[in-house]
């Protein structure tokens, strides 16, 4: 009977890695246009830490801490417990308190993953079961991504690029973990683990995320450094240099056009010989300094876990008054940082020092591992291991996702409990006390993240709802039902605030878009949203009031500057205008002109002067690019109220 519950335990917990066919399958999924989190991968998470913890509590082999040593404990275990209690400490202090909420219970899902994983995991059979589990999901996951690659006319779109981009972090995680598998296995096994290996690294390549790219090198850089490092004997050394020569060719191959027109590759991102390339790196430079930014403002505490968003408009207001004349304001104007794209700054910014300082054990937990391999002669199954968790930390230097993704952070903490199980483990049986209790505050968290992704469902469900509506009424009702649930999602604010403005009633809608800016939708095409619904209500001094806002949050933007230099001539106010027109061509003289003629004059003036005076730039050529329709909306509803 403790045979059968044991093995009832331990092939539940090793089919995690399904998990993260979950998190996949939701890039296929119609969504609103929603920020942050969605729920699918949250939801999914806690179902399983539910039902695992459930289990195990209901069965007499229950999964405990007696195969953790006490270093364990305190480098790996305690950290994590801590940053946890203290991210859900800054609820009290948050301005998203929803934030705030699902960073804490997504690091406790961590936290109880890590516990789940590592007391089923042996030193004999690391995760036998996992394993084979884990390789039939990246193989499902890489070859989905190369026939749509191969297939579609234009795969580097905005829809592949969102699919397909947090699974390289993953495959770039996981990758070291198959090339050792390569020299353990059977020469069968062997071979499937170079080909998940080999497919995992193509992913990598299609995406042309110079990231992940990185990552994956330093991955395989730091298996290939170990092998040799750590004085252990190791015969194949002629299998892996074929390996590498086959990661190598699978590289370069993807590089090679064979399609006709404009082709991006993993090089010309790396030669930043394009524009979006170019403009990648100045948008990374910007969030990071808008983290910098939330730093300062709260050291200690920091801003609240998950607030980076929710704190956007204060953020780049923050920078903007440190260096106004600095170039990196210009971009991402109409784009919005929902992280920080690096995972420290954004940990610093978001739980201060305090949070910085608990992050940095549990690093300095991870350093030791890596002494502890060369020290122990770790096996290569484990060396993989530890190269997998220092591409994860690469990653997470320039990464989007990282520990915010729920797939993502299973997997740095399933390589972290692979490592554990050989370098931390004890042979020594101690009683685990905290074990049943960790069980049963494990049940309450999951069922608090079921719950909380749920609501989030819902909400998403009534905001598509309203979006596909075609009678106005049940539009209404819906968006109102989404903003019941869920009143701080900004992205349901606005909407409904153009909705009330599209039905005349300004007021109502003013107040709704008024929260959203301040609840993180603060792009400079939103800012003008305001100000046109607060003329358009008859409140030119709230106008002016929300142009020299956004202008303290976008001070180059060439767009802002030149419709409230418009605003102010059309007030009678020149010498005014004259200066706000002055300062936009500073900035940027040819879409100044460009920008103050379509504002002056309308955007079909600007379309035939531009075909005519090169001095002009086209609409489409207009920045930011989601503006001009902005604008011309505006001057469609102008011209609808004129008599």
């Amino acid at each position: 009977m403790k045979d059968t519950s044991e093995k009832t335990i331990k092939g539940f917990v090793g089919y995690w890695p399904a998990l993260l066919l979950v998190g996949f399958a939701g890039g296929f999924m119609p969504f609103s246009p929603i920020l942050a989190y969605r729920w699918t991968g949250e939801f999914a998470l806690g179902i399983f830490i539910a039902i695992a913890a459930t289990v195990t509590l209901g069965s007499r082999q229950r999964p405990n801490l007696s195969l953790a040593s006490r270093q364990e404990l305190i480098f790996i275990f305690l950290p994590l417990l801590l940053l946890v209690f203290w991210s859900f400490a800054s609820l009290t202090w948050s301005t998203s308190w929803r934030g705030a909420a699902h960073h804490s219970l997504l690091w406790a899902c961590y936290f109880l993953f890590f516990f789940l994983i590592r007391s089923s995991t042996s030193v004999e059979n690391p995760s036998h079961c996992v394993l084979k589990v884990l390789g039939s999901v990246l193989l499902i996951i890489s070859l989905a991504c190369l026939v749509e690659y191969v297939l579609s006319p234009f795969p580097r779109t905005k829809v592949f690029n969102e699919r397909f981009y947090p699974s390289a972090e993953i495959m770039a995680t996981l990758l070291p973990l198959f090339i050792a598998l390569s020299f353990r296995s059977e020469r069968k096994w062997a071979r499937l683990a170079i080909l998940v290996g080999g497919l995992s690294w193509a992913l990598i390549v299609c995406t042309t995320s110079r990231t992940m790219l990185i990552a994956g090198l330093v991955g395989i850089g730091s298996f290939v450094g170990s092998v040799w490092l750590i004085p252990r004997r190791f015969e194949s050394r002629r299998m892996l240099l074929t390996t590498l020569v086959i990661f190598l060719a699978v590289a370069l191959l993807l590089q090679v056009p064979y399609r006709s027109g404009e082709y991006s590759s993993t090089l010309t991102r790396l030669a930043e010989v394009d524009d979006s390339s170019a403009l990648s790196t100045r948008s990374r430079l910007l969030m990071w300094g808008l983290a910098m930014e939330g730093f300062r403002s709260s050291p200690y505490a920091g801003i609240g876990a998950d607030n980076y968003f929710a704190e956007y408009k204060m953020l780049r207001e923050l920078l903007s008054s440190r260096d106004p004349n600095n170039p990196v304001l210009e971009v991402n104007e109409d784009l919005f940082p929902e992280r920080a794209h690096n995972e420290y700054l954004q940990i610093l910014a978001e739980l201060g020092i305090v949070g910085g300082l608990l992050f940095g054990w549990l690093l300095a937990g991870i350093a030791y591992l890596f002494w502890l391999a060369f020290k122990k002669k770790a096996s290569l199954l484990t060396i993989g291991a530890l190269s997998g968790v220092a591409a994860f930390l690469v990653a997470s230097g320039a990464s989007s996702y990282s520990f915010r993704l729920p797939a993502n952070g299973m997997c740095f903490f399933f390589l972290l409990s692979v490592a554990s199980s050989e370098l931390f483990g004890s042979n020594e049986e101690r009683p685990g006390p905290a074990s049943k209790l960790v069980r049963v505050i494990g049940v309450v968290v999951a069922v608090t993240m079921i719950a909380f992704s749920l609501v989030r469902a819902n909400s998403i469900r009534h905001m598509t709802n309203a979006l596909n509506a075609k009678d106005e009424s049940i539009r209404k009702a819906e968006i109102e039902n989404a903003i019941s649930i869920d009143p701080s999602e900004p992205m349901f604010r606005f909407y409904y605030g153009q909705w009330l403005e599209r039905s005349g009633d300004h007021d109502s809608a003013i107040a709704q878009m008024r929260i959203a800016i301040d609840n993180g939708l603060a792009d400079s095409p939103s800012f003008f949203r305001l100000a046109a619904a607060q003329l358009n209500a008859g409140r030119p001094g709230d106008a002016a009031e929300t142009y020299a806002e956004a202008l303290r949050v976008y001070p180059r933007s060439v767009f802002l500057r030149t419709a409230f230099s418009s605003f102010l001539k059309k007030r009678g106010d020149n010498a005014r205008a004259t200066a706000e027109y002055d300062s936009a061509l500073s900035i940027n003289e040819k879409q100044a002109r460009s920008w103050q003629l379509a504002h002056d004059e309308g955007l079909e003036t600007l379309v035939k002067t531009a075909r005519v005076d090169n001095r002009y730039v086209s609409t489409f050529e207009l920045k930011p690019e989601s503006a001009p329709l902005v604008l011309s909306n505006f001057q469609d509803r102008a011209a609808e109220v004129l008599p």
